[in-house]
Formats: structure tokens, C-alpha cells, sequence
């Protein structure tokens, strides 16, 4: 028996690039605040200051955070090997203010960019 769907041409898709332009940031910012559900948007807010891939930040936990060394350890990365992401001064910060949120108080708080305690 052959397939009904033998003769249906299929629909090449052409891969898009979108970034978000400076006009739009502030925008972006305030409809990501605005998300009630902290983990939604706890996850944007990392998927924007990182560039992690989905898949990579949909498995990681909050102990894969290293508060002192401000990065985000992901153990399931596509090549099998741990990889490391650095988390600026913003994503750390947010991550902090969402763990807070969830009543859920980081092992340590983040050092400040002058090496101070918060």
C-alpha cells in the first residue's frame, strides 16, 4: 500500500534570523516583568541575556547556578560534555530576584561587580 501523501510536494521552509531591534528592547522588557509565572519568566529572561538553547535551559535547576562564579553549569548540552555559560551582572541579578520570588534562597547571594556581598 502506498502513501495517500506520495504526491504532495512538501513546504520548503527558509530559515529566519530575527533579532529584537533597540526600539523594541524596552518593550520586550516590560511583556517578560509582566508574566505572572516566575519560571516563564525567569526562562525568557535567560534565554535572552545568554543564548542558551531550549532544550539546554528546560533541564537546568536552580543548584546549577554557581552564585560566587556568576555561571550556569549545563550538563546536557548536544555534544555530551558539560558547558559552562557565564551570567552577566543583569542575568544574575534576575535569577537572584526570581529565586526570592519562589521563597527559594540561593545557597549564596552574588557578588557585586566590586566584589561586595548584596
Amino acid at each position: 500500500m502506498q502513501s495517500p501523501a506520495r504526491n504532495i510536494d512538501r513546504y520548503k521552509e527558509h530559515k529566519r534570523d530575527r533579532w529584537a531591534n533597540p526600539e523594541e528592547l524596552p518593550k520586550l522588557a516590560q511583556a517578560i516583568d509582566a508574566e505572572p509565572n516566575v519560571y516563564i519568566r525567569m526562562a525568557l529572561w535567560l534565554y535572552l541575556l545568554t543564548g542558551v538553547r531550549n532544550s539546554e535551559l528546560l533541564v537546568a535547576q536552580r543548584a546549577d547556578i554557581d552564585w560566587n562564579r556568576q555561571e550556569l553549569r549545563l550538563d546536557k548540552t548536544r555534544t555530551g560534555r558539560a558547558h559552562y555559560v557565564p551570567l552577566s551582572a543583569s542575568a544574575t541579578t534576575r535569577c537572584y530576584e526570581n529565586c526570592r520570588a519562589l521563597r527559594v534562597i540561593p545557597i549564596s547571594r552574588p557578588a557585586t561587580s566590586t566584589g561586595d556581598r548584596w
